[in-house]
């Protein structure tokens, strides 16, 4: 079962959502993956970014969207192993280019472009903390693009010259830490975990559900999800469209199942 809304951390993605909404720490976090480069005043377009251009292509949403005045940022929290990261952050740096130039703008004016995952696993095996992918040919010219894609190994002991990041990353796989920003961190974990409306907002939420849902397919267990929508449904947390879109039956099918669902607590048949 999901747990507590008290007792979400850091990595989960709601908290981590909520709580990378203050700018200074947003700023404070990328310059920490980004030594090199210093962040400039920060525009956040919101605290979590949907982007579905075309009815019929698949959308995503992205956990911590923001700009500044030469790059955009995308940072995701990487719980659960997925399969192909790759390919995730492929798509995800090709949505947000085609939302980055109006009709007609010139490539020139296209950003720097950053597509950063937090994982709590090795997404590729070789116990780095920090790996940096930009194109290169197969002779080491790199491809001056200004994409790049950036996997933060949370489980890793050795940091190298990500020193600074290494407390945080720590503190994303469950451990206590006295270092500045992470205290900094905690206190507003704290208050989101004491928030009435986003716990509200957590619990009436897309999170709630892909929260079973990853955790049931984690499990093996297809009907878990099932069992999350219905009961939301008729708690009237989520309305019938919502329901669809998260259990993958028809009107039809599903209606049935309500039928049968209330059948059962009520013991008519």
């Amino acid at each position: 079962m999901p747990v507590n809304y008290s007792d979400l951390t850091i990595s989960n993605n709601f908290i981590f959502t909520k709580v990378m909404s203050d700018k200074e720490l947003k700023k404070e976090l990328l310059e920490k993956i980004l030594p090199e480069r210093r962040i400039s005043d920060l525009k956040v377009i919101s605290e979590e970014k949907t982007m579905e251009e075309y009815p019929d292509v698949h959308g995503i949403r992205l956990d911590v969207y923001c700009e500044d005045e030469n790059a955009m940022f995308d940072v995701e929290m990487q719980v659960l192993e997925k399969d192909l990261p790759e390919k995730r952050a492929r798509y995800y740096q090709s949505i947000m280019d085609s939302s980055a130039l109006r009709k007609g703008e010139d490539y020139r004016k296209l950003k720097d472009q950053y597509v950063i995952f937090f994982c709590l696993y090795d997404p590729f095996g070789a116990n780095m903390m920090v790996y940096r992918f930009r194109n290169r040919t197969e002779e080491g010219t790199v491809l001056k693009d200004g994409a790049e894609k950036i996997y933060i190994n949370c489980l890793a002991e050795e940091a190298g010259r990500y020193e600074s990041l290494r407390p945080f990353a720590e503190h994303v796989r469950g451990r206590k830490s006295e270092d500045a920003y992470v205290k900094k961190v905690d206190r507003s974990v704290w208050m989101a975990n004491r928030n009435p409306q986003w716990r509200k907002e957590y619990m009436y939420s897309r999170y709630y559900i892909d929260q079973a849902r990853e955790e049931g397919k984690a499990e093996g267990k297809a009907e878990g999800t099932l069992q999350t929508v219905l009961q939301m449904y008729l708690d009237e947390k989520i309305d019938l469209p919502t329901a669809l879109k998260y259990c993958h039956l028809s009107e039809t099918d599903f209606l049935k199942q309500v039928h049968d669902c209330k059948t059962s607590l009520t013991g008519n048949s």
